[in-house]
């Protein structure tokens, strides 16, 4: 029972499935899955290959190549004001990491947003982008230059056995 498959499944046969807080089973740390972080009321629900139930949303991953210097700037940015606005304008932020690349290749900033759909997601980026406090937050920070040299979107689509939807 140490595979994390078997342990998951039987978390979710026993209803625990929603349960955001990772049990400690043999050594190894359960994690809750995603979709129980979420506000289960605003996303589709699918099925899974055994046939329970599983929330899909669209999902966007966002990669900028920071320039040298600029990681704390645009991480302090997201911590203390993008993760907040982005859930203002109906968009759920996942998570948020550090991509570090080769030596000599410059760091990268990657997060997940979540969104009911790709329509309500592309609204609440514009909504997003047009607001006054971000636009504020945003020519602050940029002061000493830009934080972001480039920037890259993906849109994720989760194959039918994944946890992540």
């Amino acid at each position: 029972m140490d595979e994390p498959s078997e342990v998951l499944r039987q978390r979710e046969a026993r209803g625990l499935a929603h349960d955001i807080t990772p049990k400690r089973i043999g050594g190894w740390a359960a994690p809750a899955p995603a979709a129980a972080i979420l506000n289960s009321n605003q996303y589709k629900t699918s099925s899974r290959l055994d046939g329970t139930a599983i929330m899909t949303r669209y999902l966007a991953l966002r990669v900028y190549t920071v320039p040298e210097g600029k990681l704390e700037p645009l991480t302090a940015g997201f911590r203390d004001h993008a993760h907040r606005l982005f859930a203002r304008h109906g968009l759920d932020g996942l998570g948020y990491w550090i991509v570090r690349g080769s030596v000599g290749e410059p760091d990268k900033l990657a997060y997940l947003l979540a969104a009911p759909s790709r329509e309500q997601y592309e609204s609440s980026w514009v909504a997003f982008r047009a607001d006054p406090e971000w636009q504020e937050v945003r020519r602050i920070s940029e002061r000493d230059g830009r934080l972001v040299a480039k920037h890259e979107e993906f849109e994720l689509e989760a194959l039918d056995f994944s946890a992540v939807r």
